[in-house]
């Protein structure tokens, strides 16, 4: 995983005359640092490959293993949903605003959010009937819908790191990044705790020390007091399955 982006230039008078599309930035400005773009997408892929590796292993019966898995699942998929929800409500607009070239790829960015959305619906609906009873061909259903979704996701990842992320890193700044965090602020304190810990037990499990890096200060102070804890006791035992 990097955080590296391709940044657009401010265009010349004569690639201004030939594309009136381009966006305009004066190149003194500071970009935003999406490096907190990076971590997200890390954490996902990270936490559905250990439920996806969970599950392949889990045996009929092993209900408090299934539970285990169901309760990193909760968490997971309360992330996913939100890390979508601010990208379509909060970015993908602005950039569009900035540069109307972009409306073409935010449109084909809220479609896959959207795809996405139903795979995690799926398998959400798959871990519930796991945790019920894990019987044998519920672990082939939980195991055959997470890995669409993580098949969905990685997809998804890569035209958003590759088509999305270099357009935004053209036209925002730091302070447009903002009213994201505003909204990790306003969160419940277990889910934001929680949220965080996995950025950066991701980011440690992959040594990924430019990542980790982007976290608040006092974020990663508590991190290392507090709430890492919090994280070994929810995937700790996801990761014993085996």
């Amino acid at each position: 995983m990097t955080a590296e982006l391709h940044h657009d230039t401010a265009p010349t008078d004569d690639a201004a005359v030939n594309n009136d599309t381009a966006p305009r930035r004066d190149t003194a400005a500071p970009t935003a640092d999406l490096r907190r773009f990076h971590l997200a997408h890390l954490a996902l892929r990270t936490h559905a490959d250990d439920i996806c590796r969970a599950l392949a292993a889990l045996r009929p019966g092993e209900a408090e293993k299934a539970t285990a898995i169901g309760r990193l699942w909760m968490i997971y998929e309360a992330g996913s949903r939100g890390h979508d929800l601010a990208e379509s409500a909060l970015c993908w607009p602005v950039v569009t605003e900035r540069d109307p070239s972009f409306a073409d790829i935010q449109a084909d960015m809220d479609k896959q959010h959207q795809v996405v959305d139903e795979q995690a619906r799926a398998a959400s609906a798959a871990l519930n009937r796991l945790a019920e009873n894990p019987d044998r061909a519920r672990i082939a259903d939980a195991v055959e819908t997470m890995a669409v979704l993580r098949q969905g996701l990685e997809d998804h990842f890569i035209a958003e790191e590759d088509r999305a992320l270099p357009r935004l890193a053209a036209v925002f700044t730091d302070a447009d990044l903002e009213p994201m965090e505003r909204r990790r602020r306003r969160m419940p304190k277990e889910l934001r705790v929680m949220f965080i810990a996995a950025e950066d037990g991701a980011a440690r499990r992959a040594d990924a020390r430019d990542l980790i890096g982007v976290l608040p200060l006092g974020d990663r102070i508590k991190l290392a007091l507090f709430w890492r804890r919090h994280y070994r006791k929810v995937v700790g035992p996801v990761l014993a399955i085996k």
